[in-house]
């Protein structure tokens, strides 16, 4: 490879929203500011499909004052307007994937909405010197309802990076001691909600000359990636919020692959599958209604804690291809003519994948063969040496088991070329167990609705031999996307040594 050139794109969030969504977001935006607390929110989407970049966008567009994440300079410049952020709400930031292995997640995520909500150090030097015992005073009296309430989910002096090591673990011993009686779950609660509420307004009422009482009426708390945690983490955070965070100043926003949720909870729920023994018939049957109905039951509970579920929409095929064209030309300036004609192919065979990310990584991999000078005189010189690039990369990206197949035995690619022509309909024998694994799209129209419908988990029969409604969810990655292009490719116009392209 050439020693200059043009470095490819990273994972990372962004608020720069390209993906035809910001009236979407924006209407969930108002539903947080005006939604009245104890309220659960659920952004769902499969991974890949931009979750993370939403809720951080949200996140940010409501105060969110963190920066856990290393943005880029386009994302950086996009900070939401200061005077378009409402007054009334406080934002919290919890990576729930990244506490997963704390002693305690719970007391973690405590320890995250005192950290994030406290008073800033700069304001320190705007509280007048006669109102610094007082400020003092009340939050030690915050630390200390936040540090005790830990002890609730059991929080250890070791636990959480250490929260609470200064105060007792024992909940009961702190309880004999300062209240006599120990107290219900609903004293417990009502004492977290008015810590909450006093460091939600803190800041006001200690500042100089300003004497504003509760002028920020509830904390928005985003929690991210519910769905990659172990599966008892998980659950334990759905358990807490259910339980114990239910308060009147919290609004929870959850980032999750409900689908993935679902499995979660029904293997917290697994001891209730006995209650289907009733259940009769041939064993398939049996099991399809055991399946059926424990998703149900997962269903239920979810929606119990989630008052309010929003699917991530899936970018169409117009906005995905003007999402990779832009990657490209951002890339490899001076190449618009090519770009263009790559794009011409992308956009005739619908090749792009429905997920922002799957694009992101295609655009990488063609960005960096593209810095290879004989490579991009290959493309650049024919429509055919285009379609053949695009299929290498292609294969290159997503199905690389399938890429070492066709270009080391080109027996095979005449295979693959066949099995993209024609897939077999039913049985499979004697299919080379590659080719098993991957379905063959072949979209007549856009498809944006279909693998909506589809990432949704539902099971209808699908209206057209086209449709991907019928592709289990998770075998949606598994979908060869560019069979159309395949079909198009005359295999002996392609050489060995072009299948090798990428090798050289």
């Amino acid at each position: 490879m050439a020693e200059k050139h043009n470095s490819t794109y990273n994972d990372a969030p962004t608020l720069n929203c390209s993906l035809g969504r910001d009236q979407w977001r924006n209407a969930i935006r108002q539903q947080i500011i005006e939604s009245q607390p104890p309220k659960v929110i659920a952004i769902h989407g499969t991974w890949g499909m931009g979750k993370t970049s939403v809720l951080w966008q949200l996140y940010k567009e409501l105060g969110g004052e963190q920066q856990p994440f290393q943005l880029t300079d386009e994302a950086d410049n996009n900070t939401p307007n200061k005077d378009t952020i409402p007054e009334t709400v406080k934002s919290v930031w919890f990576e729930a994937w990244q506490y997963q292995h704390e002693p305690n997640i719970l007391a973690a995520l405590l320890k995250e909405i005192r950290d994030q909500l406290s008073l800033p150090h700069k304001i320190w030097k705007e509280i007048d010197e006669t109102m610094v015992v007082g400020a003092m005073s009340a939050l030690e009296s915050i630390e200390l309802t936040f540090s005790n309430f830990a002890g609730i989910f059991g929080a250890t002096a070791g636990g959480s990076k250490g929260f609470a090591s200064k105060f007792k673990s024992n909940m009961k011993e702190y309880q004999r001691e300062r209240f006599y009686t120990p107290m219900d779950s609903v004293q417990l609660k009502k004492q977290l909600q008015d810590a909450i509420t006093k460091l939600l307004n803190i800041r006001y009422r200690f500042r100089k000359k300003n004497q504003e009482k509760d002028k920020i009426k509830k904390a928005v708390i985003f929690i991210d990636d519910l769905d990659r945690c172990e599966p008892e983490v998980a659950y334990r955070i759905l358990e807490a919020i259910k339980v114990y965070l239910n308060l009147n100043n919290c609004v929870f926003v959850l980032g999750m692959d409900i689908n993935a949720m679902d499995k979660i909870i029904v293997r917290q729920h697994k001891d209730d599958l006995e209650i289907f023994e009733k259940f009769e018939g041939d064993e398939d049957r049996r099991a399809e209604r055991i399946i059926s109905q424990v998703k149900h039951h997962a269903r239920l509970y979810l929606e119990k804690i989630c008052q309010d579920i929003y699917f991530l929409p899936v970018p169409s095929s117009d906005i995905r291809e003007q999402f990779f064209k832009n990657l490209l030309n951002d890339k490899l300036t001076g190449d618009t003519a090519l770009v263009d004609g790559l794009m011409q192919i992308v956009s005739s065979y619908s090749i792009l994948p429905p997920f922002p990310r799957s694009v992101k990584i295609y655009a990488n991999i063609i960005i960096t063969f593209l810095n290879q000078d004989s490579i991009k005189k290959y493309a650049s010189e024919s429509e055919e040496g285009r379609k053949h690039f695009l299929m290498l990369t292609y294969l290159y990206a997503f199905h690389l088991e399938l890429y070492h197949l066709c270009v080391n035995f080109k027996g095979f690619y005449y295979a693959f070329y066949d099995y993209c022509r024609k897939p077999p309909a039913e049985k499979k024998d004697g299919i080379h167990p590659e080719l098993r694994r991957v379905r063959v799209y072949t979209p007549s129209l856009d498809s944006s609705s279909q693998i909506q419908h589809a990432m949704s988990g539902k099971s209808e029969e699908p209206s057209s031999p086209d449709s991907v409604s019928s592709y289990p969810h998770e075998n949606l990655r598994q979908v060869l996307w560019i069979g159309k292009l395949v079909k198009d490719i005359i295999p002996g116009v392609i050489t060995f040594e072009e299948l090798r392209l990428l090798e050289i």
